[in-house]
């Protein structure tokens, strides 16, 4: 049996939050027979698709016609788009090999600003990307990121000139967005300060290691401060200064 799982972190069937499962017609050719289940991965938040063989459980249950040319179950999430399921059906018509359908699939080579920020943040370098596409100034400037425990964007906050926020990154400011956040969450830093990152103040140590501090007692954990010094960044943490 055909596992479901998510194309972008490989999450399984019981991890998958399942929207409908439609059957495929005799207008489809090869695909007669065959059906498909549109879900949502928690850790992307998007939603997909997947071709399913005749006798996948899924296909077991009853199901409402629609359209006419295939019949679909849908839950009552009010993010799904039935036009979504349309669109793919469609697309689906014109596949007539494995690299054709692999042109229709995910690419990272081609994802959008849009698509970046709903991508899981798993690497630094995606961070650093965040704070170049939203800090589109020369001024010193701090970006706080709030990421989930999927490590999905939930918030961001920029401080320095021309914001509302100053730079002494007052743990009040740093924490805000994440304890508007009812799941377990965390805090990334990353900021393009004119300090010595190889020899760093003390205070700027104290700082960090304050919100460290902070976060433990909120609950929130504080990951790490990235500081950015032209095409080069540094971690605070592998430099063994948190």
């Amino acid at each position: 049996m055909t596992e479901i799982a998510c194309l972008k972190c490989g999450k399984f069937d019981g991890e998958v939050e399942i929207l409908g499962v439609g059957e495929f017609t005799k207008d489809v050719g090869r695909l007669n027979g065959l059906g498909f289940v549109a879900f949502r991965c928690p850790c992307s938040r998007e939603l997909q698709y997947q071709i399913l063989e005749a006798d996948h459980p899924l296909l077991k249950g009853d199901k409402k016609g629609f359209p006419e040319s295939f019949s679909q179950e849908l839950s009552l999430d009010p993010d799904f788009s039935t036009n979504e399921v349309i669109d793919f059906y469609n697309e689906l018509k014109e596949i007539d090999n494995v690299d054709c359908f692999l042109s229709k699939s995910y690419n990272p080579a081609k994802e959008s600003e849009r698509d970046f920020l709903k991508t899981p943040f798993y690497q630094e370098s995606q961070l650093i990307k965040l704070f170049n596409l939203i800090n589109k100034s020369e001024n010193e400037r701090v970006l706080v990121v709030t990421l989930d425990r999927f490590k999905i964007l939930k918030g961001w906050k920029l401080m320095g000139p021309g914001t509302d926020y100053d730079l002494s990154l007052n743990p009040k400011d740093v924490f805000e967005q994440a304890l508007n956040i009812e799941d377990d969450c965390m805090i990334y830093i990353i900021d393009n300060l004119d300090i010595n990152i190889k020899s760093p103040d003390r205070e700027e140590i104290m700082k960090v290691n304050r919100l460290r501090q902070a976060g433990a007692i909120l609950g929130i954990k504080f990951k790490d401060r990235l500081h950015v010094a032209g095409n080069q960044f540094y971690s605070f943490k592998k430099l063994n200064l948190i």
